[in-house]
C-alpha cells in the first residue's frame, strides 16, 4: 500500500471540501448576523431621532418615556439620600477622632 493511494486522496479531498464549505457557511452566517445587527441599530437610531424631532411639536410616546426615566431617577435619588447623609456623618466623625 502506498502512502498516497486513491482512497486516501479522495477522502482527504472530500474532508477538505466539507471543511471549507462549513467555514464559508459559518462566515456567511456571521456576516448576516452582523449586518442584521447594524440594520437594527440604524433603524432604532433613526426612529429615536425622528421621535425626538417630532415630539418637540407634540407630546407623544417619547415624552412619556422621558417622564418615566426622570421619575425613576428622582425616586432613586430620594432613596439614596439617607445613605449619603449617614456616610457624611460617619466621615465627619472619623475626622474629629483624635487618638490619645
Amino acid at each position: 500500500m502506498e502512502l498516497l493511494d486513491a482512497h486516501t486522496v479522495v477522502i482527504s479531498a472530500v474532508l477538505l471540501v466539507h471543511f471549507t464549505g462549513v467555514m464559508i457557511v459559518a462566515a456567511s452566517i456571521a456576516g448576516l448576523v452582523i449586518s442584521l445587527f447594524i440594520v437594527v441599530l440604524g433603524v432604532h437610531s433613526i426612529r429615536t431621532t425622528w421621535e425626538l424631532t417630532q415630539n418637540w411639536r407634540s407630546r407623544g410616546r417619547f415624552y412619556g418615556s422621558v417622564k418615566k426615566v426622570l421619575g425613576l431617577l428622582k425616586a432613586g435619588a430620594l432613596a439614596v439620600r439617607p445613605l449619603i447623609i449617614e456616610a457624611r456623618r460617619r466621615i465627619s466623625q472619623l475626622f474629629t477622632f483624635k487618638p490619645e
